[in-house]
């Protein structure tokens, strides 16, 4: 019973690896999306398991593919995987994404603000980045967001919405909340 419960969780923790390594790699497109032929089993990337690079994967390359990613998920190195080190190989990938996205969005924040070209977004420059909310808020163009062109922006976001905050107010004050008929 308790083999069998390794293997299952060993099984749920390749598949779990597979799809977070498979998200972690860039492919052509949006950094981080690959096209559907691209995908192999568990959600890998084809390209990845193709150890020699023929562009074919054979039983034997899936095998030693798995077996690396079963390694690369064993953290203690005893052979098998617990929950605990799912859990933690799980948590690495995903922090591993996310600092990959965060370097992403700060490369492109360099990009559009940094005018001067010199690697730094100065005050200056972070001050005349554009602000499209303002400028749509600021109807008349000078400069000022008045009381009545925040009010006609309100207007303007509940008439997009479908007045949604209005059937909200008229819920509560029915006594219903968003989940009562």
């Amino acid at each position: 019973m308790k083999k069998a419960s390794v293997i299952t969780a060993a099984i749920l923790g390749i598949s779990v690896a597979g799809a977070g390594l498979a998200m972690a790699q860039e492919g052509p497109g949006n950094p981080g999306e690959h096209p559907r032929h691209e995908r192999g089993p568990r959600g890998a990337n084809l390209k990845a398991m193709d150890l020699n690079g023929d562009g074919n994967v054979t039983k034997d390359e899936l095998a030693s593919f798995e077996s690396q990613r079963f390694a690369e998920m064993d953290l203690n190195g005893d052979g098998n995987l617990t929950t605990t080190e799912m859990t933690e190989f799980r948590e690495m990938k995903r922090a591993e994404m996310l600092a990959k996205r965060e370097e992403r969005r700060q490369a492109g924040m360099l990009e559009r603000f940094d005018t001067d070209g010199d690697g730094a977004i100065s005050q200056a420059e972070f001050a005349a980045k554009p602000n499209p909310m303002f400028d749509r808020a600021d109807a008349d163009g000078d400069g000022i967001v008045t009381e009545d062109e925040r009010k006609a922006m309100r207007q303007a976001f509940a008439e997009k919405r479908g007045n949604r905050g209005e059937r909200w107010k008229a819920r509560r004050e029915r006594g219903q909340g968003y989940r009562d008929n």
